[in-house]
């Protein structure tokens, strides 16, 4: 009965649904990111902007002597805009590593664009009543953040519980969980996403969405390095 259910299951169409969970033709959204690390936190309150899959403004919004700070994608490139000193930095490719904004994610996190079946092979490691269980494993030619990923999918709502992000050696390195799942544009969607660290989980970066807009007409003007300086 098991291996039915497995069969039954297409890995790359339950994946590929996941990975674009987020994408619209147009997004707006307000969220509050909270940052705990050893050393210091900090609560962010930022408004976010989409088009795509490769076009995003992020403004900080709170607190305020941090308003205005904002970060634009436009395909492969990256630009911070520091309003204080009125200067637009664009990220070289030896930073993509670092973390944005001091949180957990790193602005290759930012640039990543998954195309499963090109760069990873998955398969169905194990069903645990309306949850399955994907491993993914990156080809050799493929130029990806992660060697190894694990997918947690609840099957009746194609909702994303968790994914495990591993090295090559397949130790996990980062952990994200899915929180507080609504109904949106006909998908279930999380609007709390908690990324911790796997060798120290008492630190984390959280994402809730206070608001969140999906398939709306949003200005291609947006994502322009002079609006990114308004």
């Amino acid at each position: 009965m098991l291996l039915l259910i497995t069969l039954s299951i297409d890995p790359y169409a339950l994946v590929n649904h996941v990975e674009n969970l987020y994408i619209s033709r147009g997004s707006h959204a307000i969220a509050t990111i909270q940052i705990r690390k050893e050393d210091f936190s900090r609560n962010m309150k930022v408004e976010i902007w989409t088009k795509g899959r490769d076009r995003f403004l992020i403004r900080i919004l709170e607190p305020p002597k941090e308003r205005g700070i904002s970060t634009l994608r436009v395909g492969s490139n990256i630009w911070n805009y520091f309003p204080n000193i009125d200067k637009v930095m664009r990220i070289p490719p030896a930073l993509l590593g670092d973390s944005w904004m001091g949180s957990h994610f790193t602005y290759d996190d930012l640039l990543k664009e998954v195309d499963i079946a090109k760069d990873y092979t998955l398969k169905v490691k194990d069903i645990r009543g309306d949850t399955v269980i994907i491993t993914a494993i990156a080809k050799d030619d493929a130029a990806v953040v992660w060697d190894r990923l694990e997918y947690h999918i609840l099957l009746s709502k194609k909702l994303p519980l968790k994914v495990i992000m591993m090295d090559e050696e397949g130790r996990p390195v980062k952990v994200m969980t899915f929180h507080r799942p609504r109904k949106i544009k006909g998908r279930w969607i999380p609007m709390e996403i908690v990324v911790k660290p796997a060798d120290n989980p008492q630190e984390y970066t959280r994402i809730i969405y206070e608001k969140l807009q999906l398939d709306i007409n949003v200005p291609d003007r947006y994502f322009t390095l002079r609006y990114l300086r308004r």
